[in-house]
């Protein structure tokens, strides 16, 4: 029988502990209060009330893309070395893409 395992929250620290437990052949079942996975990564126009905190839209990121990314789940190569809000938006859980 496979155990499940309650993961709280869709944002990064959600997100890993999805693919860690689906690795160790868990069963995960994630609680998000919110509409979208991301958590603060996930850009709005306008601020949301459920967010809490989240990125804004002159952000540029202080770590570089390539120790942002998973081992195998890299960045595309013409990702900018510093992630920036400005002209990448996450069109799918897999491909981003310059505007």
């Amino acid at each position: 029988m496979v155990k499940r395992v309650a993961v709280i929250g869709a944002g990064i620290s959600g997100l890993v502990s999805i693919k860690c437990c689906l690795d160790e052949g868990l069963s995960p079942v994630c609680f998000e209060q919110g509409d979208e996975i991301g958590g603060i990564w996930a850009y709005h126009d306008e601020p949301c009330e459920t967010n809490g905190a989240a990125i804004y839209e002159s952000l540029v990121t202080n770590t570089c893309s390539e120790m942002t990314c998973f081992s195998d789940f890299p960045f595309p190569e013409e990702t900018p070395v510093y992630l920036r809000t400005v002209g990448v938006k996450s069109t799918d859980w897999g491909t981003v893409e310059q505007e």
